[in-house]
């Protein structure tokens, strides 16, 4: 595997890229336009995600400095398969350590993949409401937007629409092109990160809110994370071959398979439950969704959250539904990531939704219960308005988290624990984070060595 080497601007030097490759930005230019898949070359993913680092965030050689050479600032918006975010940074060296601040966040953009059918709004819409609360809070901080250099990053939402409408692709990261030049900020990438950088991002993390990057330690954690669309696995390695990615965080180099399962979002994995559902089309006695006779708070049917489907009734049973879960899994070839080195000595962490699944369902503390919750609550007459609801604590029947508990518990059950998954047994695996912080990967590629 090439190495990178990279001299980072700490003073009034500029930083510049070394490469054993003859062309490095060229072919970084390459990855970008591509968006690296799981179908294509391993070992292609992992030198472009190494390179892809060197390049990333604070890349900017030949840009102005900060006036405070020790400072920089890096705006990421993270466009999901569910909404945007946008998350400032300060990345500050003290010595030759490098520290992470985050000094602003705001979540409250639209979800890029929502502009499929109007590409042209993509950016007015999705993407200036985001940029506007951006440039405000550098006003008051006193921070140059010149001086921030901000990438805006979809994740497996976009992944989708880049496999089924590549023109409407396109056509959206050209309205954002043009909505981000016109921002007074410094543009960096702007693109879509393959699975492989989202796992790894988020793994990094992960370690880095558990303390794992200080010295003297060695051990990792690895991650679970599951999104709307897609899922992601990394860990430790000792693997030598084309699924593991060499990286160096605070000075330590580490390996890290990583691997993403585009379709096993919880949203996605939910739609395909329905499609093979047999009784009624899955949108009649889903047996993924519990009893709602009664019509719990004048709630009529479910509301499925993905392309305006809606569930009329639900007749809850555990086992029919761990098995449409299962044969997604299995088409997947989920259980084939157990066989790689360091996965059984990895102790996984779930974030994202297999964290907010089992919060729901009261197995944070000891996740072998999330099955026997799902069995008692879900099951059984009008077990939405009787037991659902008031076993999560929900007040409001409409709540869609609410209206899809039974199903996305069910999915993550299937997903850690089931014979089709990654078969893990309870004390593999945990959902208790130091600090009580959520894992952000835009976090995640900030902290990587440069």
């Amino acid at each position: 595997m090439q190495k990178i080497k990279l001299c980072l601007q700490k003073s009034r030097f500029k930083k510049t890229i070394m490469s054993t490759s003859s062309t490095p930005l060229g072919f970084l230019q390459g990855f970008k336009e591509s968006h690296l898949t799981l179908e294509r070359s391993w070992l292609k993913a992992a030198v472009a995600v190494i390179m892809l680092t060197a390049n990333f965030l604070l890349s900017g050689c030949g840009g102005s400095p900060s006036p405070n050479p020790h400072i920089q600032h890096v705006a990421v918006i993270d466009a999901g398969s569910s909404g945007s975010r946008v998350v400032l940074y300060e990345r500050m060296f003290r010595g030759d350590a490098l520290q992470v601040e985050q000094r602003f966040a705001d979540s409250g953009g639209l979800a890029l993949s929502g502009f499929e059918s109007t590409p042209g709004d993509a950016g007015p819409l999705g993407v200036k409401p985001l940029l506007d609360k951006l440039v405000a809070n550098l006003q008051v901080s006193g921070v140059s937007p010149a001086l921030v250099e901000v990438h805006f990053l979809a994740t497996a939402g976009m992944r989708l629409v880049e496999g089924r409408n590549p023109a409407a692709a396109t056509a959206i990261y050209d309205s954002v092109r043009s909505t981000l030049a016109r921002s007074g900020l410094k543009l960096g990438r702007i693109g879509t990160l393959s699975g492989i950088e989202e796992g790894l991002f988020a793994w990094i993390d992960l370690n880095e809110i558990a303390g794992n990057f200080k010295t003297g330690r060695e051990a990792t954690l690895g991650l679970l994370e599951v999104g709307g669309a897609s899922a992601q696995i990394a860990f430790a390695t000792t693997a030598q071959d084309n699924r593991a990615v060499s990286v160096s965080v605070k000075g330590k180099s580490h390996r890290v398979f990583s691997q993403s399962w585009l379709g096993l979002g919880q949203d996605q994995a939910r739609l395909s439950m329905i499609r093979l559902n047999q009784s009624g089309s899955g949108l009649t006695n889903n047996v993924c969704y519990p009893d709602n006779t009664g019509q719990a708070g004048g709630l009529q049917a479910f509301d499925v959250g993905i392309e305006g489907l809606f569930i009329d009734s639900g007749r809850y049973d555990f086992a029919a539904c761990s098995e449409l879960y299962d044969a997604q899994l299995r088409g997947m070839r989920v259980r084939e990531v157990t066989t790689v080195p360091g996965f059984s000595a990895s102790t996984l962490v779930g974030a994202s939704s297999v964290s907010f699944a089992l919060t729901d369902w009261r197995a944070t503390d000891d996740v072998g219960k999330l099955g026997s919750h799902l069995q008692a609550n879900c099951t059984g007459p009008d077990a939405y308005g009787n037991q659902v609801l008031p076993f999560l604590g929900r007040t409001a029947p409409g709540n869609r988290f609410a209206q899809n508990a039974c199903a996305n518990g069910t999915f993550m059950q299937a997903l850690v624990f089931g014979p089709q998954g990654l078969g893990l047994l309870p004390w593999q695996f945990g959902v208790q984070i130091d600090k009580g912080q959520s894992v952000n990967w835009t976090r995640g590629a900030v902290l990587i060595d440069p």
